[in-house]
């Protein structure tokens, strides 16, 4: 972006320089010394590596907007398989039966903590996309839908755990 916002004041300074050049060459040639036609030449010689060096960086910005563009492909599909895994863990039959409360809303508390960092990934994943101007990509309505099922499930947990709690605090609380 520096680059494209840059480039264009030095390619026109540039231009100014060559204008000039060939104006004094052109009507005062017999003005110029020697240093000064090395100068000119200097000048034209700064003005085609210039286009080099900006056809070399084009080209290899092309390349690695692919290679990112594969890259981040990749990463999407790794992303999905483990949203999948976590929604098969949030779905174990062993949070729909669970005698062992406490360790259910345990390990329900590291699944969400799972669940964040795949929304944290999901974020930065769209980001990129922007930048590399992708479309139709992710598709992250299941990660939506885990997020969502994760967050019931453990706010039934943890009600139940809190409220277990609050009830044998209360059981145990001596009336006067």
């Amino acid at each position: 972006d520096t680059i494209q916002l840059v480039l264009p004041k030095i390619k026109e300074q540039l231009d100014a320089v060559k204008i000039l050049v060939a104006i004094v060459e052109t009507n005062m040639p017999s003005l110029l010394k020697k240093e000064e036609k090395e100068l000119t030449q200097e000048v034209y010689t700064l003005d085609v590596n210039l286009f080099v060096n900006i056809n070399e960086a084009e080209s290899q910005t092309t390349k690695n907007m692919e290679r990112f563009k594969r890259s981040l492909k990749e990463r999407l599909e790794k992303m999905i398989k483990e949203i999948d895994e976590l929604q098969t863990q949030c779905d174990n039959d062993k949070f729909k039966h669970a005698p062992q409360i406490v360790e259910a809303e345990a390990e329900l508390a590291e699944l969400g903590a799972k669940v964040r960092a795949l929304d944290e990934a999901a974020e930065k994943h769209r980001y990129y996309e922007e930048v590399l101007e992708l479309t139709d990509y992710a598709d992250f309505q299941s990660l939506d839908m885990l997020k969502d099922s994760h967050k019931v499930k453990y706010s039934i947990f943890k009600g139940i755990k809190d409220i277990t709690h609050l009830s044998k605090e209360w059981n145990e609380l001596k009336f006067k």
